[in-house]
Formats: C-alpha cells, structure tokens, sequence
C-alpha cells in the first residue's frame, strides 16, 4: 500500500513536471506579461501559477478518487483551460473595472443583431474579435487580425 502511494505520488511529479508545468507557465506568463511592471510580474505570475497547479491536483486526486467518473479525455486542452481560468481570476480580482468594462462591451456586442463577438483561431494564438455578423468565420488577413 505505502509503495503504491510512493509510485502515485512519482507519477503525479512526473506529470506536473513534464507535461502541466511548461504549459500552465506559458500560458500565464503570456497573458499576464503586458499587464505588469517586471517586478510584480514575477511575484504574480508564481502566484497565478501556484493556483493552477493547485486547482490541477485537486482534480487529479478528485478523479482518482471516483471509480465511476471517465478519464480526461484531452489533458493537454484540460491544463489550458484551467490556466486561462485562473487568468481570468486573477484579473477579475485585481483589475475588477477592467472585467466589468470586458462583459458589458461583450454584452453590448451580443445585443445587437448587426454585430457579434468571436474568437480568432489561427496557427500562433486564439483571440477574441469583434465586428459585423457577417464578418464571422471569414478568412482575414494577418493585419486585419491584428
């Protein structure tokens, strides 16, 4: 028994290590560098990191612990997402006029019939834009996503 917490615990470092980390740390790092002076910006970024990491092993241990739950099914997708929302909360908490100025635009966007909010994809990011209904899903240039 104490072996096979010994051999969990070495896979769940090996899985931070290897695979979370890099990914939770470039997603952060790129979303909070334009924000802060360099100082703050490492402070934070560990803080915002250590909070992924954190809500990941709580899943981890949380989907270890329930036989009937599936697995996850895209672990690389699950990292991001779960960087992304600890961003989100970060910026909600120390930045809360920016969020609400952010959902009432968005909101102002998704009201009209003329005009909507959608997310970019393309090689090297995903962005948010906005502009004309029948913009959306339309190839655009590189400097008109920009």
């Amino acid at each position: 028994m104490a072996q096979d917490l010994v051999e969990s615990q070495a896979q769940l470092m090996i899985l931070l290590s290897e695979y979370a980390e890099p990914r939770i740390k470039g997603i952060i790092s790129g979303r909070l560098r334009g924000y802060l002076n360099s100082q703050q910006y490492d402070l934070d970024c560990e803080d915002v990191c250590s909070e992924a990491k954190t809500r990941l092993v709580t899943y981890l241990k949380e989907l270890k612990a329930d036989l009937t739950a599936g697995p996850c099914k895209d672990f690389r997708s699950y990292v991001a997402g779960i960087a992304h929302t600890a961003c989100h909360d970060y910026f909600r908490q120390h930045y809360p006029a920016r969020a609400r100025l952010d959902k009432k635009i968005r909101d102002l966007l998704k009201a009209s019939s003329r005009l909507d909010v959608w997310r970019y994809h393309d090689k090297a990011s995903s962005e948010w834009v906005c502009g004309f209904v029948s913009w959306r899903g339309q190839k655009s240039s590189p400097n008109a996503a920009a």
